[in-house]
């Protein structure tokens, strides 16, 4: 539990309760006793539900709990402190999501936001044409991590999409309406999560001063390998595609 030991001081610092949802098809039993008083539930699914299916499977248990935001995070992550400080200095009575600077650790680039404008029709047309083969997709990925231009110098910018190792909703935007629906498997969510605020009216902004640093692997090796995972991205592009564009 890396993630527990690089930020146990600070949940309890600031008073952040977890909730872990284990998509394998291992079971998480228990936790040492330190690390039970920061759980609410575990969820072991056995299989894989996607990124957004176990939020929603999450959501069940904070109904009776009180709380200021639902974070969906990855656990390859490390959250400075200026993380916690920004959660604690950004509650508001408004609906509203909230992008961290995410800092990768292989290409040391800005990861948010993951587009600060709804991107283009043909844009993604082109994501979908790439994806019909896996080689090409993986080029255009290895091609992407070296060209990409950091996306904004600014911070508390209002902007369209969130980047996914890391979505903070607050409570007023749970009520909102805000239930990660998605029209796709593993991929695309941060596309659908974008589209629904839009439709609820929620703002998302950028909070540059809110430090995060993703220890990501490298992700193009799996296209390479699999069939599986690009087929489940073309499809969930796809769907995205006929829905929102």
């Amino acid at each position: 539990m890396v993630f527990l030991d690089r930020h146990y001081e600070f949940f309890i610092k600031y008073n952040v309760r977890l909730i872990f949802c284990n998509n394998d098809n291992t079971s998480i039993t228990e936790l040492n006793k330190d690390y039970a008083q920061l759980i609410i539930k575990i969820i072991n699914n056995n299989k894989n539900h996607g990124y957004f299916g176990s939020a929603r499977e999450a959501l069940i248990y904070l109904k009776n709990i009180e709380y200021n935001y639902v974070i969906l995070s990855n656990v390859d992550l490390c959250l400075d402190e200026s993380y916690f400080k920004g959660l604690a200095d950004n509650i508001s009575d408004e609906p509203l999501i909230l992008a961290p600077s995410i800092i990768s650790n292989l290409t040391r680039r800005q990861q948010n936001p993951l587009y600060r404008e709804k991107p283009r029709k043909i844009k993604m047309r082109f994501l979908y044409f790439l994806l019909l083969n896996r080689y090409f997709y993986a080029f255009y990925k290895a091609l992407s991590s070296v060209f990409s231009r950091e996306s904004t110098k600014q911070s508390d910018l209002r902007i369209y999409a969130v980047h996914g190792a890391n979505v903070i909703v607050n409570y007023k935007a749970i009520q909102r309406g805000i239930d990660f629906s998605h029209c796709g498997f593993l991929f695309g969510e941060e596309i659908s999560l974008a589209e629904r605020v839009a439709e609820l009216d929620v703002e998302v902004r950028f909070i540059k001063t809110m430090k995060v640093v993703h220890y990501e692997h490298d992700s193009t090796g799996n296209y390479l390998r699999s069939k599986l995972i690009t087929c489940y991205h073309r499809r969930s592009i796809g769907n995205i595609i006929r829905k929102f564009f």
